[in-house]
């Protein structure tokens, strides 16, 4: 009896990992994501060199890297939303 407590436990624990990877997005495709929206929208007047010097510094930072941990936990689609929020933010701040 212990035994198939034991599975059902394990295999509902499992389920629900499945179940909120499905939901969610990893750190590769958050980063992407994030990189794509800096270098099309918010940098798009800048020349190549300068945009990868900007995308280093920002990395470099480190709270590119804890934007893109929170990013990992929360929805696919508001994931989107808050990336293109974050892009309209950084454009108004910087006219």
């Amino acid at each position: 009896m212990a035994h198939s407590t034991t599975i059902i436990l394990l295999l509902s624990v499992f389920l629900h990992i499945i179940l909120v990877n499905a939901e969610t997005l990893d750190k590769k495709t958050v980063e992407g994501m994030l990189l794509k929206m800096l270098w099309t929208k918010v940098y798009r007047g800048h020349d190549a060199e300068t945009k990868e010097h900007i995308i280093r510094h920002l990395k470099k930072m480190g709270d590119f890297d804890q934007l893109v941990m929170l990013l990992t936990k929360v929805k696919k689609k508001k994931v989107e939303r808050v990336i293109t929020l974050l892009a309209e933010i950084m454009q108004i701040y910087m006219e």
